[in-house]
């Protein structure tokens, strides 16, 4: 028994031992097939890569390169430009574009099959003129392909759907319809020179000059786009998916002209202009008590509508605000008043002009070398004397003299809204020596805008204090508006000052007579200036050229309106005086109803 056990026992044993190398076998060729697949299977997929990105390279790129990102412009509406009435003066209208397109010689041959027919339906319905029409097919049929030509870009919005009708209806091949807003100013040319003008491309639209340019970020607003996978060929990959942007209309600007006053202004501006065979001139008129500008005119001018068509880029800029002079004699005034200010005269001055003021090296004469005599602060004015101006001039130091000119305005940025704004130029008064002190005193080495030369004014006309020139009255959308109201930049002189000097300006002004009846009916007070011009290159001045300007407000102890008139190198009747003034006189006879005002009588 024993043995048998023994023998069972060692039998059992040795069966454990085979079933076991059995499954050790078994375990090793399984990881040995698993090896062996991972390695083909590592194979296979470096076969297949060397395959798709060596062998078939340039197939894979060349399908890809048919795979583009296409964008759909989606058009938005731009703000529009209104005056203090509400009329709209620049506003963006729906209109279309119609091109052809055909770039291979299928759609090329297939186009020119179809396209008599369209023209012929486009001069029918009045969008294209029958030479036109004749022009545009004579040149597609010398052609092989076309990649754009443009047909016409001025489809009236009630149109639309009749031409896309017909484009499907009748199966024309390569020829595009495209909407889009363009620019249109309905008056033409009054106020191109305040508006600027939107230079707009198939692809692109900038704001250039005027508010246009100024407000181009507020007024383009955000266009949208669509954003799609589409073929090389422009077809669109209908699951590619897209991204979109929306569009946001832009934002309106009111301004604070006075459409009815504008307009005369600019036809008597240009008549002005034509009549003294001047080389340009400007108009500002404004309300001295808010700083509002009521009109303001710049001439010659252009029609934004067409403003490719200007050959003298010259003419878009606006000289009211871009045209950087000496100003002559219309200093006079803030000459007196700062040294009345300074207390370094007083009201009762007088002046014994001998008709020469040496002063360094230098000396400085009246106009026509004349000479006055004794002269009270009123008659300095009357008699424009440059001798008495630069005496009181040499009362005041550069640097206080300087202070109060910038206060005023002059030589400083007033940003009132249109891209071409200059500042002109006012030295640093420790450059200043005792020359330029006195010939600043009449308006000689200063150098300004017309828009500063009034707002300095009006600082006298309201009492001493000056507002801010204001030509923007509002920025607003449907949601949001941003109102601008009259803003005080400080009292320049005192109540007392301003007064005395209104005073001896109405009465000069009188006393010359130039103005005639209107002048003591409506208690004008002004100051004229005939200034020389510097020459471009070197010292000295242009020989008989002068800028003529006249400043004006009404009625002197209470203004409620001042106007400035510059002509730029008058030709016939030189003299402020007899160009300048006359000119006024006829703008204020006819915007004087308009502008609410009463003769004193």
């Amino acid at each position: 028994m024993t043995s048998s056990l023994i023998i069972s026992s060692k039998y059992k044993q040795q069966r454990f031992v085979s079933i076991y190398k059995k499954s050790v076998d078994v375990n090793k060729s399984f990881l040995v097939f698993f090896s062996l697949f991972l390695i083909l299977w590592f194979l296979a997929i470096v076969a297949f890569l060397w395959r798709w990105q060596i062998q078939q390279y340039s197939y894979f790129k060349a399908q890809a390169s048919n795979i583009i990102r296409k964008s759909e412009r989606l058009s938005t509406r731009r703000g529009s430009i209104y005056t203090a009435d509400g009329t709209v003066v620049a506003l963006d209208k729906l209109t279309g574009r119609v091109y052809l397109s055909a770039i291979y010689k299928n759609d090329y041959d297939r186009m020119l099959k179809t396209l008599p027919d369209f023209l012929n339906y486009l001069v029918k319905k009045n969008v294209l003129t029958k030479d036109k029409a004749s022009k545009i097919l004579l040149e597609v049929q010398n052609k092989q392909s076309v990649s754009y030509l443009e047909i016409t870009d001025a489809v009236p919005d009630f149109m639309f759907d009749d031409i896309k009708s017909f484009i499907k209806k009748h199966d024309v091949i390569g020829v595009f319809f495209q909407e889009y807003y363009k620019r249109v100013y309905p008056l033409n040319e009054h106020m191109a020179s305040i508006l600027g003008f939107v230079s707009q491309t198939r692809d692109s639209a900038k704001g250039l000059y005027g508010v246009e340019g100024y407000f181009w970020n507020d007024i383009r607003g955000r266009e949208g786009k669509v954003i799609k996978n589409a073929t090389k060929q422009g077809e669109i990959i209908m699951n590619g998916g897209h991204q979109l942007q929306q569009a946001s209309e832009g934002k309106n600007i009111e301004l604070t002209i006075n459409l009815k006053i504008q307009e005369k202004v600019e036809r008597l501006l240009a008549e002005g202009v034509n009549k003294y065979k001047a080389q340009a001139g400007a108009v500002i008129v404004m309300n001295p008590k808010t700083g509002e500008i009521i009109a303001m005119a710049s001439y010659p001018t252009y029609n934004p509508n067409k403003y490719w068509q200007v050959k003298n880029y010259d003419v878009f800029q606006n000289k009211a605000v871009s045209y950087v002079y000496e100003y002559g004699s219309v200093q006079k005034p803030i000459t007196i008043a700062t040294a009345l200010e300074t207390k370094k005269i007083k009201k009762n001055f007088k002046c014994n002009d001998t008709g020469v003021l040496k002063v360094l090296d230098k000396k400085i004469y009246n106009w026509e070398y004349k000479h006055y005599g004794l002269l009270d602060l009123m008659h300095i004015l009357r008699y424009s004397d440059n001798v008495c101006s630069g005496t009181i001039a040499l009362k005041l130091t550069p640097e206080i003299f300087y202070r109060y000119l910038t206060s005023l305005g002059l030589g400083t940025e007033v940003n009132i809204g249109i891209a071409e704004e200059e500042t002109g130029v006012l030295k640093d008064p420790s450059k200043w020596n005792k020359v330029d002190l006195a010939v600043a005193g009449f308006g000689q080495m200063v150098t300004a805008t017309p828009l500063q030369v009034i707002s300095a004014h009006s600082t006298i006309a309201n009492n001493g204090v000056r507002m801010r020139p204001m030509l923007i009255k509002r920025v607003f959308d449907n949601k949001t508006s941003i109102d601008y109201h009259p803003v005080a930049l400080g009292r320049i002189y005192s109540t007392d000052t301003a007064s005395f000097v209104r005073k001896i300006m109405y009465e000069a002004t009188q006393t010359v007579g130039y103005l005639g009846y209107l002048g003591r009916e409506y208690k004008i007070a002004g100051k004229t200036g005939t200034a020389q011009i510097p020459k471009k290159n070197g010292p000295g001045y242009e020989e008989d050229q002068v800028n003529s300007t006249f400043v004006a407000f009404a009625p002197y102890d209470n203004p409620k309106m001042i106007m400035l008139v510059v002509l730029i190198k008058p030709q016939k009747n030189k003299l402020a005086a007899f160009c300048a003034v006359p000119l006024w006189r006829t703008i204020f006879n006819n915007i004087k109803d308009d502008l609410m005002l009463k003769p004193s009588y």
